[in-house]
């Protein structure tokens, strides 16, 4: 049987491994040097990073990608431009 520190210990590795740092590292930076939608790309990272850690890494992931998918305009409209009345 595996303890739960080791099981723990293997948890954090693999977490840290999947993180993509770089992309992380220029989110960040674009949001400080205001960048267009920069602030709204680093609100989904840490709505999704809380989410992950504070109630579950299943409910903190896919509510990232439908953030994601929503801020993109592909569900719910948002980004979508205006279509014009005629």
């Amino acid at each position: 049987q595996i303890s739960n520190p080791a099981i723990a210990g293997i948890m954090v590795q693999v977490s840290l491994e999947t993180i993509q740092w770089q992309p992380t590292f220029d989110t960040v930076k674009s949001a400080f040097e205001n960048k267009e939608g920069a602030i709204i790309r680093l609100g989904v990272l840490v709505i999704t990073t809380l989410l992950c850690y504070y109630v579950d890494f299943a409910v903190g992931i896919t509510t990232g990608v439908v953030l994601d998918l929503i801020t993109q305009g592909k569900i719910g409209g948002m980004g979508r431009p205006e279509i014009e009345k005629i």
